[in-house]
């Protein structure tokens, strides 16, 4: 039984400001860091010796295999000293090409975890977890999550985690597994670590080693005046950064756009118009997915299913990022009756990866109607999608200022050819031209109207020439593109080519 107070009991409400977390309580910031301390080796294609090392641009010891650092091969020894050490080590040129791939086909497993990850070049990934840890079960369920997930990648890791992300990149690089879970405690934490963990110059950290500095706490207890003014802000900021005094933005890792969806039909058929009517649902998904995220593409790929064998596949593309789902399945149906489709089709489905950002074709202001450009585009689109896009040529300007080498043909690349007075037609060779009592004659007397324009080039691949070319005019009113030889006698005339 409860015996009740004789004196009245005052309510009190607590002030609107006090139920707001305070922000020296607030919940601070968890870096996660994931660091590959063989990534340039892990990367490599397998080899016969175990004795491995690979070899950067200024030609020493980037990365080395448990074999090779028995022997005494360490990294940092120059090339030459370590193949003095042993004369099965294979030797293997660094690809930081690869390097960087592997470590964003990391992060994209990470972004399951959290949409705060960001690339640290050239062997690690730091993730923020904090707002993570609810969702997987506490730190302990990321680090079994990132356990499941990495090692198909092949790759050996060693992670740490901090309130910093510089910071839990030091304790990776010292392969310091740990957990740090406030900015007080980083000053005792990272006390320990030797100088060499710093991620400065190499001459910087030369000049604190000869001062005596062997470990962290060694600079932490020298005055921030006297070591911006000795070794540069530089460093005073970085040790800020480390201690999370200064701000350190980073720029976060977004996985390219992707667009993956698949149909199954209700029964094999052969039939365009049952196929046509799958392939427009899936194209409005996708263009429902190109407005959420403000983009467009170029290039959609669709296989079609078959019940033995594997797939049709059909591939159609634009000249302009597009979202425009009736196009894209204009064109899908002219590519789709160029197949001939051996089985009846089952299911399929369609894949984009070129998408980017979506700029719409700007439109005249007092009409609708599509520019003549966007019209030519979409006529070329369409004889690709019907023909095949190695039936479509365009004939592109090069460089050389020699008429018959400054042209190539290949596939429409959407360039425009630059402007120049040259006519369309060339012939192949040029024709000598004749003369008529001291007068140029090709179907009767020519009139030069333009020129001459000297041309004086090729005399690095042996075939030089040295052309003056004129514009002239036959009594039918022809236009003809005409030069003078000058590495010939000088009555050396040539017909080289016809206006139109």
């Amino acid at each position: 039984m409860i015996a009740k107070s004789s004196k009245p009991v005052a309510a009190v409400r607590a002030p609107a400001d006090s139920r707001q977390v305070s922000p020296d309580r607030a919940p601070q910031p968890l870096w996660l860091c994931i660091r590959f301390p063989r990534l340039a080796l892990d990367i490599q294609p397998p080899g016969n010796s175990p004795v491995r090392a690979v070899i950067d641009a200024n030609n020493s010891v980037h990365s080395v295999s448990a074999a090779a650092r028995a022997i005494g091969i360490e990294t940092g020894m120059p090339a030459g000293a370590a193949a003095a050490l042993s004369s099965i080590l294979q030797s293997l040129p660094r690809d930081t090409r690869r390097e960087l791939r592997a470590l964003e086909q990391v992060a994209r497993r990470c972004c399951q975890l959290t949409p705060t990850v960001s690339l640290a070049p050239p062997d690690a990934v730091v993730l923020e977890v904090r707002g993570s840890l609810k969702l997987f079960g506490g730190f302990e369920g990321i680090q079994s999550t990132l356990q499941a997930t990495l090692p198909p990648l092949g790759h050996d890791y060693h992670w740490a985690a901090a309130p910093t992300p510089e910071a839990s990149l030091l304790l990776a690089r010292c392969r310091r597994e740990i957990k740090i879970e406030g900015r007080e405690r980083l000053r005792s934490a990272l006390g320990g670590l030797p100088l060499y963990s710093l991620d400065i110059d190499a001459n910087l950290l030369t000049r604190l080693h000869k001062t005596g500095i062997r470990q962290l706490r060694d600079l932490w207890r020298l005055p921030r005046a006297g070591l911006a003014r000795r070794f540069g802000p530089e460093l005073v900021a970085y040790l800020d950064r480390i201690r999370g005094e200064r701000p350190d933005p980073r720029a976060l890792y977004r996985p390219p756009l992707q667009f993956r969806s698949r149909w199954e039909l209700p029964a094999a058929t052969a039939e365009q118009a049952t196929i046509l009517t799958a392939v427009d649902r899936l194209l409005h998904k996708l263009v429902r997915f190109l407005r959420r995220h403000d983009a467009g593409t170029a290039a959609v790929r669709v296989r079609l299913f078959h019940p033995r064998s594997s797939f049709t596949p059909i591939h159609v593309g634009t000249r302009q990022h597009t979202r425009d789902a009736a196009h894209l399945l204009h064109l899908c149906d002219q590519a789709l009756q160029r197949r001939e489709l051996a089985e009846p089709v089952t299911g399929l489905d369609m894949l984009c990866a070129d998408i980017r950002s979506f700029t719409p074709t700007r439109q005249d202001l007092f009409r609708n109607a599509a520019p003549q450009d966007q019209d030519w585009q979409r006529t070329l689109e369409e004889l690709e999608a019907r023909l095949g896009s190695e039936a479509i040529r365009h004939i592109e300007s090069v460089d050389d200022h020699r008429p018959e080498n400054a042209w190539i043909h290949g596939a429409p690349t959407g360039r425009r050819a630059k402007p120049r007075q040259r006519p369309l037609w060339l012939l192949s060779p040029p024709q000598r031209l004749t003369h008529r009592d001291r007068r140029l004659w090709y179907r009767g007397y020519l009139t030069l109207h333009r020129g001459p324009e000297r041309v004086e080039s090729g005399w690095w691949d042996g075939q030089d020439c040295r052309r003056d070319y004129y514009i002239a005019s036959s009594p039918q009113g022809v236009r003809l593109w005409i030069f003078q030889d000058l590495k010939q006698q000088s009555d050396a005339w040539y017909l080289h080519g016809l206006f139109g």
